[in-house]
């Protein structure tokens, strides 16, 4: 355990608990990134900042909470590949790539077609990411490792316009995530039948006919 003047637990009032301390996982972390932003876009909006120096950790935290949700939604949708396949390889989620992760998260979704309708509303606010930094280091350096400087062509970034973006794509994250636990929680439930999800039986259910029982049917 560390302890020092910087790093301690003297005051209860405000200790953060971490570690095993606690229930830790991807969605704590990216919960966290994703509370940063909000915190920063409210300070920006009433002119509190820099806007010319905020611009970078702001974005940066909105990349890296954007990873850290497409990694959980990958483990999620991972676990009912492997209710279909037991041999299933899930992706490599140790990528900082958004452009290949996002890719696998459309990939390994269609598994069931319920997702389909999120994938769908996510799609335009996800995109918008890998191209001006796909790679994480951006917003976190301002050369890059060959000491090219970032974002030399793009001059200026609205982030007026930038934070209603990310309260929209955060919100369908959340909407996409939820779609991911509720549907964890049925597959737990082992009721596939011969590769039909519980969503395709009850379909099959409506379409076939309504026809009373009768007597004569039952007999044969």
């Amino acid at each position: 355990m560390i302890s020092n003047k910087t790093f301690n637990a003297t005051n209860p009032e405000y200790n953060a608990c971490v570690g095993n301390n606690g229930f830790v996982d991807l969605g704590t972390y990216s919960y966290g990134y994703k509370e940063a932003v909000e915190i920063l876009i409210q300070k920006t909006l009433a002119h509190q900042t820099t806007l010319d120096a905020i611009v970078y950790p702001m974005v940066y935290c909105a990349r890296h909470y954007l990873e850290l949700s497409l990694k959980k939604i990958i483990e999620s949708i991972s676990k009912i590949n492997f209710v279909y396949d037991g041999h299933f390889i899930p992706p490599d989620v140790k990528s900082h790539s958004v452009f290949y992760l996002w890719g696998e998260v459309k990939r390994i979704s269609a598994v069931d077609e319920r997702y389909e309708k999120g994938i769908n509303s996510l799609e335009e606010y996800i995109n918008d990411y890998p191209g001006i930094d796909d790679s994480a280091e951006t917003f976190r350096y301002p050369v890059d490792h060959d000491g090219n400087k970032h974002l030399v062509g793009q001059h200026c970034i609205n982030l007026l316009n930038f934070s209603i973006r990310f309260a929209e794509m955060s919100s369908k994250i959340d909407d996409f995530e939820a779609l991911c636990d509720s549907l964890e929680c049925e597959y737990r439930l082992n009721t596939t039948v011969d590769c039909l999800s519980r969503n395709q039986i009850r379909k099959i259910a409506k379409e076939l006919p309504n026809e009373p029982w009768s007597k004569a049917t039952i007999m044969e």
